[in-house]
């Protein structure tokens, strides 16, 4: 049942790509009892060249349909020569999937999975609906083993689903959606605005993408857990991080955590006779697939890199994978250098977001030019109610989020924590009610669905 409706989830979305979409998990399918096999028989060499193989196949439909377009144009205009774009359909959640399957071979190859028989677990594992789109994107030895066993209704999963479910949807709708209409307007026509609307759309930016993409996160999750899968989390509420390293290890965490096991770690190894500058090295290698994984734009390369340039002094002086805790005042306040140290890294967050939302490097460092120009200071009635409404609901989810990170950074110990029943339920129907009013207005696509 779960394949079928993953199967025509992704066809009412996409039909002329589900063919690619089947055939590539049936390839990765059989690879994966291909290289089991050779690795039973004692044949590890030819496990790994087969392994190698699968991953460079794997990732041939991602190369063309994502980048071929953007590299061949660059390649004539270097050359002087007349390109002609290709308009190549990019398959819907195709960064997202394509990581799934190459993670199966690979973590078959080192023996850490055994590879599975059973086709239609297989299948779901790469297709699972909730997450197809825009992830979070599961290891297979996380969500495999889940799908080889008999699940039955569980009461508090199915209440902990509909809680996080609904989450995401008010986070989606009426913060995301709602602040879009504002910041849309200004980043699209930033040298009408002045340098008071320009920096309050910077400002807000990185929290309405926050909005969009952990509002996606908390639905996929919540549908899963409704369904009886735990799948990874996706974020831990990545703004009150302290520095640029512990905001990645809070934003988009598979992501993270999958270019860090497969990219990262085997780069470092490789550069460990450089010492710690081979670790800043395997870090611009992996910041910059960070970026082009977003899409084929040197938008997303120097974003890439303007974050594995923030890096550099933390791995220098041996801060890169250093926690750090938060020091309550009086249960839920913090110490002034600690709030400096949190709007220190938002604001480095706040530069890094306008590269990744501009069109063109040029156009990103003329809309934080045009914050000494003047311009238009008032915004027409209908763009400051969605402002407005956005505000008042971004409120709430950092007031949520705060409450977490308060009770010990556990997701969904916030508002919506079960010590009093009636209150949630008061809140969850609150939630529900506001959400599909604001839903009518102005609704967009989630974000991270083009990637």
């Amino acid at each position: 049942m779960l394949l079928a409706a993953s199967v025509l989830f992704y066809g009412l979305m996409d039909m002329r790509m589900l063919p690619m979409l089947v055939a590539m998990t049936l390839l990765f399918y059989g690879a994966g009892l291909w290289i089991g096999r050779l690795r039973s028989e004692g044949k590890p060499i030819s496990a790994a060249w087969l392994t190698r193989a699968t991953v460079v196949v794997g990732l041939l439909p991602l190369l063309y349909f994502k980048y071929f377009d953007f590299f061949y144009g660059e390649i004539c205009s270097m050359l002087g020569r007349e390109s002609v774009a290709l308009g190549l359909l990019l398959p819907l959640g195709i960064s997202f999937f394509t990581f799934r399957l190459l993670s199966y071979a690979i973590e078959v190859n080192r023996g850490s999975l055994e590879p599975t028989r059973d086709v239609v677990a297989f299948g779901v594992y790469v297709m699972f609906f909730p997450t197809l789109m825009a992830g979070p994107i599961d290891r297979p030895q996380h969500l495999l083993p889940q799908l080889a066993v008999a699940r039955k209704v569980d009461y508090s999963m199915l209440v902990e689903g509909l809680k996080r479910f609904v989450w995401g949807g008010f986070m989606k709708v009426c913060v995301a959606d709602q602040l879009f209409v504002f910041i849309d307007v200004v980043f699209a026509q930033y040298s009408e605005w002045s340098g008071g609307m320009i920096m309050l759309a910077a400002v807000l930016y990185p929290l309405q993408l926050y909005a969009d993409f952990a509002g996606y996160s908390h639905m996929a999750i919540g549908l899963s857990r409704m369904l009886g899968f735990k799948v990874a989390e996706n974020f831990n509420r990545p703004f009150f991080a302290q520095n640029v390293a512990e905001y990645w290890r809070r934003w988009h965490m598979s992501l993270t955590s999958w270019l860090t096991d497969y990219v990262f770690i085997p780069l470092n190894v490789s550069f460990r006779n450089l010492d710690r500058w081979g670790t800043v090295l395997a870090c611009v290698v992996n910041f910059l697939l960070v970026g082009f994984w977003h899409g084929a734009n040197w938008t997303y390369g120097v974003f890439g890199l303007y974050y594995a340039l923030l890096f550099v002094p933390l791995i220098l002086r041996g801060r890169m994978s250093k926690r750090n805790k938060f020091k309550w005042s009086r249960g839920w306040l913090l110490p002034p250098e600690t709030l400096l140290r949190i709007m220190g890294t938002y604001l480095l967050i706040v530069v890094g977001q306008i590269m990744f939302r501009s069109v063109s490097v040029t156009d990103a460092f003329s809309f934080m030019a045009q914050v000494v120009h003047g311009g238009k200071p008032e915004l027409p009635p209908y763009i400051s109610r969605s402002l407005v409404a956005g505000l008042l609901c971004l409120a709430v989810v950092i007031v949520n989020d705060w409450m977490e990170e308060c009770r010990g950074g556990k997701t969904g110990d916030g508002l919506l924590r079960t010590e009093r029943p009636a209150a949630v339920v008061a809140i969850v129907v609150v939630l529900v009610v506001v959400t599909l009013f604001l839903g009518t207005s102005a609704t967009q696509v989630f974000v991270y669905q083009k990637f």
